[in-house]
């Protein structure tokens, strides 16, 4: 009876193996590759969604104040603004309960305050507190004021805001029956969205300092 020869098992060489682990780590950096890719492009696309959302959401939040108000009374290069709401005693002056300053917070929030004073408040107090204002009134400050002796209530229009300009075709912002309101957003990726809308004053009335 022949004896069958059995051949040893060759293991793989060291040569080998490195190219097998050459070829290995290529392959995954490839795939990470890829997946990063689809992971910013999904990041992106959230981001696109989410500006379009929010800048809808200020779009409808500003156009109730404008389609309802009467004028903007003061701008600030950093996209602060006033607003004459309405007219409530119809006398064509500016009380201070009657205005809207909109203003743009360190943290990106948009705010909207605007003047309420206490229920403690005399009817001689309330009087000379929404007094008619000057012409010469800053808005920015009279709100500040109004703020520090607890006599503001604020409301979040928007959030994530970086930069903000309102801009108008006309001689001063009180004559604009239009006005446009540019803002940018920026998102925890670090990208950023550019938005534009245009706020139209329909009861378009100057006062009457």
């Amino acid at each position: 009876m022949k004896r069958r020869m059995h051949t040893p098992r060759r293991g793989l060489t060291l040569v080998e193996l490195m190219i097998a682990l050459a070829i290995t780590l290529v392959i995954g950096a490839a795939l990470a590759a890829v997946l990063t890719t689809i992971s910013r492009v999904t990041e992106h696309d959230r981001d696109t969604r989410t500006a379009s959302l929010r800048s809808h959401a200020v779009q409808i939040r500003l156009q109730a104040y404008s389609d309802s108000g009467l004028c903007v009374l003061q701008t600030s290069g950093s996209g602060d603004f006033v607003v004459w709401l309405e007219d409530a005693d119809s006398g064509a002056s500016v009380n201070p309960s009657e205005v809207r300053v909109f203003t743009v917070e360190e943290d990106g929030r948009l705010l909207c305050e605007w003047f309420e004073p206490p229920e403690a408040l005399t009817p001689e107090e309330l009087e000379v507190a929404d007094a008619p204002v000057p012409a010469a009134t800053d808005f920015f400050t009279l709100m500040k004021a109004k703020r520090a002796a607890r006599q503001t209530q604020q409301a979040v229009i928007a959030d994530g805001l970086t930069a903000a300009t309102l801009s108008h075709d006309t001689a001063t912002p009180m004559d604009a029956t239009r006005v446009r309101y540019a803002f940018q957003q920026t998102f925890p990726s670090g990208t950023s969205s550019d938005s534009l809308i245009a706020l139209a004053f329909q009861q378009h009335t100057t006062p009457e300092f």
